[in-house]
């Protein structure tokens, strides 16, 4: 059993890591009802989002295993070969299946041929086990730097994949709430069905499952500098992942969009009384696509977000987040800060239910393990039964645009 020390370090990061993507696919949400939009279809966005994202980012690592392969049977094998037999005076064959080889080299031999070899193909090779060189393993770190640039590149292109997802896919959503004037529920409740079906249906087409499985792994071991902070470091900048920094980067760029600028007053005004903006020339129409549009946007990356940190593949499932989003929204009165708390909240919840065996006295209750899987959702009755009277949603989301009502 974890000590209490021990338990706040390994659960506070995972609250932070869930919390991203629900504040960030309610702020997207946030976006939409301020424009005069409601927008229940985020679980379907965040799901399509997450399935092309996963999709992109698996395909950039086999590109990218295919070319080290090629490296690696082109250029590393035959130099150490060589390089062992001329400074060493030793014959050695890198089987193509061979883990280990052992080289019976001295420290100071092993130190010298780590720093040619690092020289020679400019990379980065770690220390590893003296008189041993695990071929597989050195292969790996001729290059970590790059490497790690290269899989954290990998992230954002995702990221910015399910963003672009999410706008295509909102537009659906945007067209016939807007231009058609349907009833906005039953539009979005048709993407949240269609966008499993599709996914599960394509990639069992591409791959013969319905899981899109990532190689890699994209968390970062410790954020330079900031990581060796006491206690602050341990909680917040180590074993986290790029995306949960981009994801409150962004949260805090789309806040001050929202409300620091004339179009976010402008998109405000479009669903508190559009009749009143239409007056002053605001292109109501125009200003509520981009709403929604910025709302599948946020949605897509937090799809990319929750796959990259949580499930380390796509499953055709966002666990219910885009529901849960939606229950931040309102339990954060449509306001940005009050919507960090509720995700915050919420994502406690989430957590609590996953690591109940680590807490003594809730392990001590016996309780079944889908009891604890059971409170994020049960905590969201709950808080929805009490704030919903007191909701300050804009005055007129959900209602289509019609200018001759002015």
């Amino acid at each position: 059993m974890l000590s209490f020390s021990e338990l706040i370090y390994f659960i506070v990061p995972l609250v932070i890591a869930s919390t991203v993507p629900l504040a960030l696919v309610a702020l997207g949400a946030l976006f939409s009802e301020r424009s005069g939009v409601v927008n229940i279809a985020l679980e379907g966005i965040m799901l399509m989002g997450a399935f092309v994202g996963a999709l992109t980012i698996k395909n950039l690592e086999i590109n990218d295993d295919k070319k080290l392969l090629s490296f690696y049977e082109n250029d590393f094998v035959p130099y150490v070969e060589v390089y062992v037999e001329e400074e060493f005076d030793k014959t050695v064959t890198l089987a193509e299946n061979s883990f280990y080889v052992d080289l019976n080299l001295t420290q100071a031999q092993y130190d010298k041929m780590i720093e040619d070899v690092n020289a020679h193909f400019n990379g980065d090779i770690s220390d590893q086990e003296v008189n041993t060189i695990a071929t597989s393993k050195t292969f790996k770190s001729i290059s970590d730097s790059i490497q790690d640039v290269k899989t954290q590149r990998y992230a954002i292109i995702g990221i910015l994949v399910g963003a672009l997802v999410g706008i295509v896919f909102s537009l659906l959503h945007a067209f016939a709430s807007i231009n058609m004037k349907a009833n906005q529920i039953i539009s979005a409740t048709a993407l949240n069905m269609f966008a499993p079906a599709f996914a599960i249906f394509t990639a069992r087409q591409i791959f013969e499952t319905q899981k899109v499985t990532i190689l890699r792994n994209y968390r970062i071991t410790s954020v330079p500098l900031l990581g060796d902070i006491p206690v602050i470091g341990d909680l917040f900048f180590k074993g986290a992942y790029l995306s949960t920094y981009l994801g409150i980067a962004i949260f805090v760029i789309a806040v001050l969009v929202l409300y620091k600028t004339k179009w976010g007053l402008r998109l405000r005004s479009c669903g508190e009384n559009p009749q009143a903006a239409d007056s002053l020339g605001i292109n109501i129409y125009k200003i509520r696509y981009a709403g929604v549009m910025v709302s599948g946007a946020l949605a897509g990356m937090g799809g990319v977000i929750f796959v990259l940190s949580f499930a380390a593949n796509f499953n055709a499932t966002v666990s219910g987040f885009g529901f849960l989003a939606l229950a931040v929204l309102i339990f954060g009165n449509w306001k940005p800060g009050r919507i960090i708390f509720a995700a915050l909240f919420f994502a406690s919840m989430r957590v609590l239910g996953s690591v109940h065996t680590l807490i003594p006295f809730l392990e001590e209750l016996k309780l079944q393990p889908q009891i604890y899987a059971m409170i994020p959702y049960i905590a969201t009755l709950v808080v929805l039964a009490i704030t919903s009277k007191n909701s300050a949603a804009p005055r007129a989301a959900g209602e289509p645009y019609d200018p001759g009502k002015r």
